[in-house]
């Protein structure tokens, strides 16, 4: 396997939520339909590598995921990817701080992580990506960390880029898996929300010695 066909198809499931994510661009992955709406399209995979495209508009919200699915064939390691051409595009408010993958099935409300659950697909060799410089792999769980995507309100957008393989176990008797992905945001440190505290009192204190 491992064609490049150059297909190139739009997943129309993400344009009916207008400013939240769009663009999924899909390269070796075969068509595109919506499975139920929300968050999700789902792909019957005709080549061991898959490229896509995913841009997060301005309001995405942090941890809100979105979900991509796939029949694929048992005894296979798929390549999910963005590189060469393709990336991920941050359009939203936020300075993404982590971006992860998990893996399971079903999707939006649905969905449900393999937890564990032996003869199920993997996580393997997590080839790496821009900008994060660590990465924790765990069979179902995948996290990209030590690096900033910075927001990209009122531009193109600030673009990072993945290559995550995924084994399906020969013994997979599954319909489809699940490839689900979000990005997240640090909390704000107990001393800078203490500042901020601060900050407002001071404000209303200011307030009330005007009226005064």
């Amino acid at each position: 396997m491992n064609k490049k066909t150059g297909l190139l198809l739009t997943a129309a499931a993400f344009a009916v939520h207008a400013g939240l994510a769009q663009a999924v661009v899909p390269s070796g992955c075969g068509p595109w339909y919506s499975p139920g709406g929300g968050f999700a399209v789902q792909s019957n995979l005709s080549e061991d590598t898959c490229e896509y495209e995913l841009t997060y508009l301005n309001a995405m919200t942090p941890g809100k995921p979105i979900d991509l699915v796939f029949a694929g064939a048992p005894g296979v390691t798929y390549l999910f990817t963005t590189f060469p051409v393709n990336t991920i595009w941050n359009q939203t408010p936020d300075d993404w701080d982590d971006y992860h993958f998990e893996l399971g099935t079903g999707f939006n409300e649905n969905f449900r992580n393999f937890g564990g659950a032996a003869g199920t697909p993997i996580f393997v060799d997590p080839s790496g990506g821009t900008v994060f410089q660590s990465a924790n792999l765990g069979n179902h769980a995948l996290a990209f960390f030590n690096g900033v995507v910075p927001n990209g309100v009122g531009q193109n957008g600030n673009g990072v880029d993945f290559a995550v393989s995924v084994q399906v176990p020969q013994g997979f008797t599954q319909p489809t898996f699940t490839l689900r992905q979000h990005y997240s945001v640090q909390a704000p440190e107990p001393a800078t929300l203490a500042l901020l505290g601060l900050g407002l009192a001071g404000l209303a204190a200011a307030g009330r010695r005007r009226r005064d």
